[in-house]
């Protein structure tokens, strides 16, 4: 199947109208010309099956019936929560396999009564993560007030000061 093919099968910039009447410009000239079908298929590089298919659509339903119906839109097959879960799980230090993560993301999703996820779910959302992500500094707390980040500098724990920063005083 060539390039013809593929703009005419798909949605145009006038939608499914667009994909009708782009068939019909190709059709049109077996149906009012008395063009083969054959001929038309190696012309425009679409397949021969494909041709016959329109045309059948056309003769049961006309014009309109060129343009097809649009498939129903893909529901989500998992909760956004355990979406969440997942890429949470992703990013803890030290990072968890994906084995790991699969299994207590199932563990979760059985508590809540969602469906089980499977390994290649787990590792598409994991993978889907963006890598400056599983990079950023990761604090963690010590009993002196101080932690240390990933390359373990010495970085102070607390809340961040809300407001202007306070400047010592050089004149006093």
């Amino acid at each position: 199947m060539g390039e013809g093919s593929k703009s005419l099968g798909a949605d145009t910039a006038f939608g499914s109208v667009g994909r009708a009447l782009a068939r019909w410009a190709v059709l049109r000239r077996h149906v009012e010309d008395g063009v083969p079908l054959k001929e038309l298929s190696v012309e425009q590089s679409i397949g021969l099956r494909t041709l016959e298919r329109w045309h059948a659509i056309f003769k049961e339903g006309g014009m309109p019936a060129l343009a097809g119906s649009e498939p129903p839109p893909r529901p989500r097959k998992i909760p956004l929560e355990l979406v969440s879960l997942i890429s949470g799980l992703a990013l803890v230090k030290p990072p968890l396999s994906t084995a790991a993560i699969a299994r207590k993301a199932n563990r979760a999703a059985t508590d809540r009564g969602w469906p089980a996820v499977s390994y290649s779910t787990v590792r598409t959302v994991t993978k889907g993560l963006d890598p400056g992500m599983r990079t950023l500094p990761i604090r963690v707390r010590r009993p002196t007030g101080t932690s240390t980040n990933s390359s373990g500098g010495a970085v102070p724990v607390g809340p961040m000061p809300i407001g202007r920063p306070t400047t010592p005083n050089w004149t006093s």
